[in-house]
């Protein structure tokens, strides 16, 4: 025979577990609903910054290809053109003057026929409807929801100074 009170020294301990457990299991549900509602409230930020932009590239004298992606605000043009899927070589002789675009997509610049790769920012009509990139693609930061690019292999116009931009 057990002793009197022996069984209630054990149901006591299984008691102490209980109360544990139970303390275990809503600290768990209130840190889990915690953690949701922080991850909810983070990919609706990063979602409600998203912009839609509109990528293209060509050469003179031929149609350009157009890639429609959507980054975050705030993306640099080159890193737009590697989330295309552009394949890209450049050069990047001095830092604080960026990426130079030297090929695309298998397509490179001609130095020996003085052509070479320029972007271009739509601002639409039809005339003068582009203006000249006005950095190196990887410090133009793209901020403008259905911005459009197009990036364009044409002859330096030594007379004008001037590269020739894409068709209206």
């Amino acid at each position: 025979m057990s002793k009197p009170g022996s069984e209630r020294g054990s149901l006591g301990v299984w008691q102490g577990v209980a109360i544990v457990f139970i303390v275990v299991a809503v600290v768990t549900g209130s840190l889990a609903a915690y953690f949701y509602y922080q991850y909810n409230t983070l990919e609706t930020q990063v979602h409600s910054n998203q912009i839609q932009v509109d990528l293209a590239y060509g050469t003179q004298g031929h149609s350009l290809t157009w890639s429609n992606i959507t980054v975050p605000e705030g993306t640099s043009l080159y890193q737009a053109m590697v989330d295309a899927g552009w394949k890209m070589n450049y050069t990047d002789t001095d830092p604080l003057l960026g990426y130079f675009i030297t090929s695309i997509n298998g397509v490179s610049q001609s130095q020996s026929s003085g052509m070479y790769w320029t972007y271009w920012v739509y601002t639409g009509g039809k005339q003068d409807c582009w203006y000249s990139g006005p950095s190196a693609a990887n410090f133009f930061s793209l901020a403008v929801d259905r911005e459009t690019v197009a990036w364009y292999l044409s002859a330096y116009n030594s007379t004008t100074q001037n590269d020739v931009p894409p068709p209206c």
